[in-house]
Order: C-alpha cells, then sequence, then structure tokens
C-alpha cells in the first residue's frame, strides 16, 4: 500500500519497441528506464531473480497505467522519436522460459 494515497502498490510491465526506421537505440532506452527504476529482470514468489525479454522491464508503482504509460513513452523517446509502448500493472504474473540471473549470467542492471 501506498502510505501518503492508500491505493495498493503493484507490479508494473512496460514493453517498448524501437521500429527500425529510423533505427532507435536500445541503449539509450535501457539506461533511461534504468534511471527512472525499471529493472530487466524480475523476483519470481521464491525470491530468484530472472532476465525478462528484450525491451520489457518491471517496476513497482501505485501509479495507474495511463500515467505510466506517458511517463515511459517521454523516457523511450530519448532513443527513438515514435517509440511503441505498452504498460500494464497486475498484481500476480507467471512466466516460463526466462534465464536466471546467476553469476555467470548477471542481472543487466545491477543497483548501485
Amino acid at each position: 500500500m501506498n502510505a501518503k494515497t492508500g491505493t495498493p502498490v503493484l507490479r508494473v510491465i512496460a514493453r517498448v519497441e524501437l521500429p527500425d526506421e529510423p533505427k532507435g537505440d536500445y541503449d539509450v532506452l535501457h539506461e533511461a528506464m534504468r534511471r527512472a527504476g525499471f529493472s530487466r529482470t524480475i523476483v519470481g514468489d521464491s525470491g530468484r531473480r530472472w532476465h525478462l525479454p528484450h525491451a520489457v522491464y518491471t517496476r513497482r508503482s501505485s501509479e495507474d497505467p495511463v500515467t505510466l504509460r506517458d511517463r515511459v513513452a517521454r523516457l523511450a523517446k530519448a532513443a527513438h522519436p515514435r517509440p511503441r509502448v505498452m504498460v500494464e500493472v497486475v498484481p500476480r504474473c507467471a512466466w516460463s522460459g526466462l534465464r536466471e540471473v546467476t553469476d555467470d549470467d548477471p542481472d543487466p542492471d545491477p543497483v548501485a
């Protein structure tokens, strides 16, 4: 629960695609999303961390999906003038086939 608003803090899943023309810069996108508190990994109920598919990000938030979509779109425009953005706010999610974060395959955006 968000202490200020009383709204639940839920998982946000954001997917961003940078079309080929003009060529988008995913490194710029990844850095902008990282600075905004998004991660390219997800933590399961077991506490294990998994790599998300390319250009999929997650974070916790109590903001509504439209506000989050607009924020992600603004961030993505640093990497491409016309990014394609989808944001979902979900209480729970499930996945299959993701790579586990390990010492040999570390978190791409470790928290300093």
